[in-house]
């Protein structure tokens, strides 16, 4: 069924929400068919199935804050179909993260200009700078925050991956391509 099952993550980069692809020689509405009828509720996952999208997630008794989703794309090429995935959090973390992301970019460029303005009008630039220096230590927070969440959903994403493997029968399943 499987023609190649390779991991491919980005080993020179940091990776919060870590890829992977699988090609598989079944069509893409067979392994679709293989998610329906699927019993995921016995291994406590719960699956959702948009068009050629399934999500797997983790059900809600053994949920926490840092429990992953992995969202799967199935599609066709001309003699395989190719499974795209992609772990990441839940939307309304993932979200949240984003809307820190951008304010505090915002207020570091706000910052800036304010440290240039002043630096121009010959005025102290003492107060801009170091509040951009903060921002910065707020950002680099956020980041290993985010870290940490992802090495509490570890084990989940385990359990996703090989919940994963058993319905389309890949025979070995390994997340330590995964960048930690």
């Amino acid at each position: 069924m499987i023609k190649s099952h390779e991991i491919k993550f980005p080993t020179e980069k940091v990776v919060l929400r870590p890829r992977f692809t699988l090609l598989l020689t079944s069509s893409a509405e067979k392994v679709l068919e293989e998610f329906r009828q699927s019993n995921a509720a016995d291994a406590g996952i719960v699956t959702k199935i948009i068009d050629h999208h399934v999500i797997l997630k983790i059900s809600k008794s053994n949920q926490h804050y840092w429990s992953p989703q992995l969202h799967l794309e199935i599609e066709n090429c001309t003699s395989i179909t190719k499974l795209n995935g992609l772990f990441g959090p839940n939307p309304t973390i993932w979200t949240l993260f984003m809307f820190l992301k951008f304010v505090f970019s915002g207020l570091f460029i706000g910052f800036g200009v304010w440290a240039a303005s002043n630096y121009l009008l010959e005025q102290p630039t003492a107060l801009p700078i170091t509040l951009s220096l903060l921002i910065c230590v707020f950002g680099i927070g956020v980041y290993f925050i985010a870290q940490f969440g992802k090495k509490m959903g570890e084990e989940q994403m385990e359990q996703l991956y090989a919940y994963m493997c058993s319905i389309i029968s890949v025979e070995e399943h390994s997340l330590n391509a995964i960048n930690n």
